[in-house]
């Protein structure tokens, strides 16, 4: 039993296209010199002359072709549907066993493809009287070509786009989510499951970033710099600036990250008030507030990072996250997405504290709302940016 290819397809395992007649092209010894070698090598161990070897193999393909025309009414149905013809393992193996008494290839040969094809299991495809068959197992499913999801070990840590925005790898993980003892917005705390890792922007986009992207600046304190974080900007400006950037950057990466996504990443791994612990008086070394801060905004990274690299989580400036804004958690999903139910809700929410804040208004779980398009010198936000192999 040789296979022919009469099509370009891939042979399953076991057929491999140094051992099929390729008769995609026509004469098979002219497009395949490799077939014509292996007829030479099986006609030397059966003692038969390639050029009887081709007459057998044309009487072959005669006998089949008048077959195929005495069945033509019987076939015309099967040819009409779009799902292929399927034999049973049974009507396989009989079918096979008739065109063997007629094959130059021992029965030995047979009873190895047939064994090859059953351990194997996946879809096989046959010249059977002169029309394609692809032949199913039932209980085995054929395999299937999936995409593999990137894993952490193939991700870059860290990622820097074109305009010098920097990126930290965030690992999928789970955690809990808010505070039974804050503020009634904080509660019931809750556990979510972050599912896919994802980058978020070490720092807030600063006042620099924004001129590349916007060509404006409206922040109120302009003191540091280009390495300001921009403030004074409304939900619906980072909106704008998002859409610009991805436009800049020719993707659809970047987004405002969930609220979950945002206090997963500001906890990295704690479950204490704060992400370096319980200990408020240790917060100067770690967010600029109202203790410390002289009443404005400081360039970002001027604190120490959490453990996973990521600065300014609490104070400097409010952060806007993508989410709606509700007063409990009691029905916000478990799976990290953004909780945005009401297009026309009238608020949205802030996280992370802010410079002219106390240290209780700092801590991890604390949230706050704004209307949508309010701007004001305490908002600035940070960006989220999707997982991916690619640029």
């Amino acid at each position: 039993m040789i296979p022919k290819l009469i099509d370009h397809v891939d042979p399953p395992l076991g057929f491999g296209t140094l051992q099929a007649a390729d008769l995609v092209n026509g004469d098979p010894a002219q497009s395949s010199p490799e077939f014509e070698k292996l007829i030479v090598d099986i006609s030397a161990i059966l003692g038969t002359s390639p050029k009887r070897a081709k007459e057998a193999e044309l009487r072959a393909e005669k006998e089949r072709k008048e077959k195929q025309e005495t069945e033509t009414k019987a076939t015309e149905p099967m040819k009409n549907e779009s799902k292929p013809f399927e034999l049973k393992p049974n009507e396989l193996k009989s079918e096979l066993l008739k065109l063997s008494r007629k094959s130059l290839i021992p029965k030995i040969v047979l009873s190895v493809a047939l064994a090859i094809m059953v351990v194997a299991g996946t879809t096989w495809v046959i010249l059977y009287h002169g029309m394609t068959v692809n032949i199913y197992y039932p209980s085995l499913k054929p395999q299937q070509s999936v995409a593999e999801e990137p894993s952490e070990t193939t991700l870059q840590k860290k990622l820097i786009n074109s305009i010098g925005m920097e990126f930290v790898l965030i690992p999928a993980g789970s955690f809990a989510m808010g505070s039974d003892t804050g503020d009634k917005d904080e509660q019931p705390s809750r556990n979510v499951k972050i599912s896919q890792s994802f980058y978020l922007q070490a720092t807030e986009v600063t006042q620099g970033q924004w001129k590349k992207v916007m060509g404006d600046n409206s922040s109120e304190f302009k003191q540091c710099g280009d390495d300001c974080s921009v403030e004074n900007v409304s939900w619906e400006d980072a909106q704008r600036f998002i859409e610009k950037l991805n436009q800049l950057e020719k993707t659809k990466a970047y987004r405002l990250p969930s609220e979950a996504e945002w206090e997963y990443a500001c906890r990295a791994g704690t479950t204490t008030e704060y992400s370096f612990g319980d200990d408020a008086g240790k917060l100067g070394e770690n967010a600029w507030y109202g203790d410390n801060s002289s009443k404005t905004t400081q360039r970002v990274a001027g604190k120490k990072p959490n453990s996973w690299g990521l600065y300014d989580m609490h104070g400097n400036v409010w952060e806007w996250v993508e989410d709606d804004y509700h007063n409990r958690y009691d029905r916000a999903p478990v799976d990290g997405r953004a909780w945005v139910d009401n297009p026309r809700r009238s608020s949205r929410v802030i996280r992370g504290g802010s410079w002219n804040f106390d240290a209780q208004l700092c801590r991890s779980a604390v949230r706050r709302d704004f209307a949508p398009g309010f701007r004001i010198s305490l908002g600035g936000f940070r960006l989220s940016r999707s997982v991916s192999l690619g640029p």
